[in-house]
């Protein structure tokens, strides 16, 4: 069954995206945000409801993007399955279309909200994240980014680490 985004930019555009995973359902996300290049802080809900939460969606454009797109979409829904929303965000899916003649991917993932009490105790923040650095290495992933700070996303329940598409 084929799942569908409709990606509704600031400036008015619409770009129709399509995915074969099961049970994503039909939705619509309006981004509010760029936050680097290709990432994005956008609301995403049920088409023609109101938009329900807050997501990060990964752009990739052309197709050597995509390919690493595809490949971090693969260690989220196979080796990290089970470290979503813990040590690595929920992935909610990946979407594929084609604009103006190129390949667009993108893989729409939690969006990870730092609370800031946590991050007073420096102690247990870094016993935090050697944890989640050790449960993705135990599910059989090894990062290659750990250090960029594009790569952690501190959430109020424990370091979250994002960013498999150089695993």
């Amino acid at each position: 069954m084929i799942s569908s985004l409709t990606l509704i930019w600031p400036d008015g555009q619409i770009y129709p995206m399509t995915s074969y995973d099961l049970g994503r359902g039909n939705k619509s996300a309006t981004v509010v945000k760029r936050l680097q290049s290709n990432i994005h802080l956008a609301w995403i809900g049920l088409v023609n409801d109101n938009p329900t939460q807050l997501v990060i969606l990964k752009l990739a454009r052309g197709d050597r993007e995509n390919k690493l797109l595809k490949h971090e979409y693969a260690c989220y829904t196979n080796e990290l399955v089970g470290l979503q929303g813990r040590h690595v965000p929920f992935c909610y899916g990946m979407y594929n279309s084609t604009v103006d003649g190129i390949a667009l991917g993108c893989l729409v993932l939690e969006y990870c909200v730092p609370e800031q009490n946590r991050l007073a105790v420096q102690d247990e923040w870094n016993r935090e994240v050697i944890l989640a650095i050790c449960k993705i290495h135990e599910a059989g992933i090894e990062h290659n980014q750990l250090l960029s700070s594009e790569s952690l996303c501190p959430t109020s329940a424990s370091p979250t680490y994002s960013t498999f598409s150089s695993s």
